[in-house]
């Protein structure tokens, strides 16, 4: 694959053939468009377990010399070690360094941020247990996001001024 652009493409969640609605549709959209433009795509995707066989696979064809020039990722808007569907953070740490090997690896690692609705009292209906568990886990991925990410990217910059710490 000498002279082909290669990357990553994340998302802690299913990616589908054929979504109708969602994140679903903006990461398949996204893959297309990567594509289109002659990248060559590996996907790490869907549970945390089968994240983390992807990312044994990319790891492996980092070994054996292939080089990766971009990571793309979109976040769920959950945390991210709660993102299987039994939402028990299993795996806490899985993203944050894989995306770290990457980077050191060269690779320009960038994260698309849905969304900071966690940080208003509109989405505060549950628990105040689940409601701390859930900001404290969203300010964990930000966390990991500043030394992980080489970009972070926002839908708009009124957004961006309600992300803590950036």
């Amino acid at each position: 694959m000498t002279g082909t652009k290669s990357m990553v493409l994340h998302f802690p969640g299913p990616v589908e053939s054929d979504p109708k609605v969602g994140s679903g549709t903006q990461v398949t959209r996204m893959l297309e468009a990567f594509r289109a433009i002659g990248y060559d795509v590996e996907i790490v995707a869907g549970s945390s377990k089968q994240r983390k066989a992807a990312m044994k696979r990319v790891i492996d064809m980092m070994d054996q010399g292939r080089k990766f020039d971009l990571v793309y990722s979109k976040a769920s808007t959950i945390p991210t070690p709660l993102t299987d569907p039994h939402h028990i953070p299993l795996r806490p740490l899985l993203d944050a360094r894989f995306f770290r090997r990457l980077r050191r690896s060269g690779a320009k690692v960038a994260l698309f941020y849905p969304d900071v609705y966690w940080r208003f009292d509109i989405t505060r209906q549950s628990s105040f247990v689940r409601r701390w568990a859930y900001e404290l886990l969203h300010r964990f991925d930000l966390l990991w996001y500043r030394w992980s990410l080489d970009l972070l990217l926002v839908p708009s910059m009124e957004m961006a001024c309600w992300i803590p710490g950036w």
